[in-house]
């Protein structure tokens, strides 16, 4: 429901948490869910009326072929999204890999993403990868940022989040996406209005597409993807590119890699959200524990009757 208080976005923060989280749309659930992201979303107006993370400028489709450009932003960003994925558990497995007592792997961590907040960029002296990085967000919005900041925070954001979530310290994976999307999508659209200027919207379009097509490739959510974006936009002008871009992510990244994100982590312990919750719960048990009494002996008889028609067959030959 965080999706729903903090962006204004409370069917958004609905779809996701069925989306992503169950899995599934269902009736029982999604009145429950439903009620809970209104909940969040009034709330929310209350303390901070209509003021959210980030304000999002009006942009729109200037040209047709624009379309073609979105496109190939969506490829670019289901490469990044499934490289943000295995990097982070590539990570995360190299931390469990050493010989280190588990409390101070965090420290190492933060020592580590210190080294990377003095790289990085700053704001008033605070580092702009560190937080959730939405002044850095509604800075390539607007195109305030220049291309060499956009590629230094992208790549300074992966590493401290990879390093983050790897050495065990707590952190999210929506922000980050985000973060990482729209410095993703502001480098595609600075290089593509320098090259096009009279079909292109200007590099901040690009950059709010590409949060959006980022997060879905991640997070395999593309119906949350266009919706946050819709919601938090008010203005249905962008929304082609958007669709375009996130269910092209999407269909590449799931191509690339089945589980996303967020239940690559339940896979390795098991639980498959894709394969239902039948087969979920057949494979936590064994025939021993199903087993009664009578079935044993029937399942006794029959390994007794099968040695009998081995040996039969022995002796035949």
């Amino acid at each position: 429901m965080r999706i729903a208080a903090t962006f204004n976005a409370p069917i958004a923060g609905a779809v996701f948490a069925l989306e992503v989280i169950l899995g599934r749309f269902h009736v029982t659930y999604f009145g429950a869910v439903v009620i809970s992201a209104v909940t969040a979303d009034v709330v929310a107006h209350i303390f901070e009326k209509d003021a959210r993370a980030f304000t999002v400028p009006q942009y729109a489709l200037v040209s047709p072929w624009e379309l073609g450009l979105y496109t190939l932003l969506g490829l670019l960003a289901a490469v990044g999204g499934v490289a943000f994925t295995r990097l982070l558990y590539f990570t995360e497995d190299r931390w469990d890999e050493l010989h280190f007592p588990e409390y101070l792997k965090p420290v190492l961590g933060g020592l580590l993403l210190g080294v990377i907040g003095i790289l990085s960029f700053k704001v008033d002296g605070f580092p702009r990868v560190f937080g959730v990085g939405y002044d850095s967000i509604s800075d390539v919005l607007f195109g305030r940022l220049a291309i060499q900041v956009v590629v230094g925070l992208f790549l300074l954001k992966l590493l401290a989040t990879v390093m983050t979530l790897g050495s065990g310290g707590s952190g999210g994976i929506f922000a980050p996406s985000l973060f990482m999307g729209a410095m993703l999508g502001s480098l595609f659209g600075q290089v593509a209005h320098d090259l096009l200027p009279s079909v292109t919207a200007p590099a901040g379009a690009y950059a709010m597409v590409g949060m959006a097509a980022f997060f879905s490739s991640a997070a395999h959510a593309p119906i949350t993807a266009i919706l946050i974006l819709f919601e938090m936009t008010g203005d249905y002008r962008v929304i082609l590119g958007v669709m375009v871009s996130c269910i092209l992510a999407t269909l590449i990244a799931q191509r690339l890699r089945r589980e996303s994100i967020y239940t690559i982590k339940l896979l390795r312990r098991g639980i498959d959200l894709q394969a239902g919750q039948e087969a979920n719960v057949l494979r936590q048990l064994k025939v021993g524990d199903i087993l009664r009494r009578g079935d044993e002996v029937l399942v006794q008889v029959i390994k007794e009757g099968i040695e009998i028609g081995r040996a039969s067959c022995r002796e035949r030959v």
